[in-house]
């Protein structure tokens, strides 16, 4: 049985366990990566001062030493993988909410409710 994935073509042994799995997965952000989500870490990298180089979607060497260093400065355990505990620190929630919201084309502005006190 062959099941499609929309940008390779296929899935493999791997990714077909964790969609047919009950167990969450930590997402993570790592060498090798391409998308928007790197994208989206480098432009912030590069805000907080961890990242000069060309912003392109590619986790390479450059992000990989950026996020070494972010790390490193924010006492985290040595690594170069964006996990759940780095990307917290790197993108607080509210920054992370208003990052998706204006990703996404809209015709007007819709504040973002204050929680309840």
């Amino acid at each position: 049985m062959r099941i499609i994935w929309h940008k390779s073509g296929e899935v493999d042994e791997t990714l077909l366990r964790l969609l047919y799995s009950d167990a969450p997965v930590e997402y993570v952000i790592e060498y090798g990566n391409v998308g928007n989500d790197v994208r989206m870490l480098q432009e912030r990298l590069m805000q907080l001062g961890y990242y000069s180089e060309k912003i392109n979607g590619y986790f390479g060497m450059a992000t990989r030493t950026a996020v070494e260093q972010f790390r490193l400065s924010n006492n985290l355990p040595e690594s170069s993988v964006v996990d759940t505990e780095a990307f917290n620190l790197i993108f607080p929630l509210m920054l992370w909410m208003t990052a998706i919201f204006l990703s996404r084309p809209v015709n007007r502005i819709i504040p973002f409710p204050l929680p309840p006190r």
